[in-house]
């Protein structure tokens, strides 16, 4: 019987598959090694961003890559990580609601991004990397 298909499925489509896939890869410790878990979040992000186009989903999963970055001390990649999504937003007074895992409180869409960049220095920071913007 398919996912979709199962009593008290929550999920729709391609997002429910891809969340039982992982649920139940995660259940029997299939795919424990970061690489094969950074390969299938770096999949599931570009499918959410283009295939998809799910901000809220894409979002989700940068997230779940950069806490794999950051457990693994990859903190310079944990800062391009976090990159992703300050991408997405716009120096706007919109206002978002709370981040769906509570990282960030309701806040406009200038805020959250600022908050991002101050995460993303202090990663760098971390990973003791000099960086120098040049403006042309």
């Amino acid at each position: 019987m398919p996912f979709s298909e199962k009593p008290g499925w929550k999920g729709q489509g391609k997002i429910g598959e891809f969340d039982e896939v992982w649920r139940v890869a995660s259940l029997l410790g299939i795919c424990f090694s970061s690489g094969c878990k950074l390969c299938l979040l770096l999949k599931l992000q570009h499918f959410y961003k283009t295939e998809f186009q799910c901000a809220k989903w894409y979002v989700r999963y940068v997230y779940k890559l950069y806490d794999l970055h950051v457990m693994a001390e990859n903190h310079i990649e944990a800062g391009f990580t976090l990159k992703l999504h300050a991408d997405l937003l716009s120096w706007t007074d919109e206002l978002l609601p709370e981040h769906s895992d509570s990282r960030y409180p309701e806040q406009y869409k200038w805020q959250r991004k600022e908050a991002i960049y101050h995460k993303i220095i202090a990663e760098f920071n971390k990973g003791k990397v000099v960086i120098f913007i040049y403006k042309f």
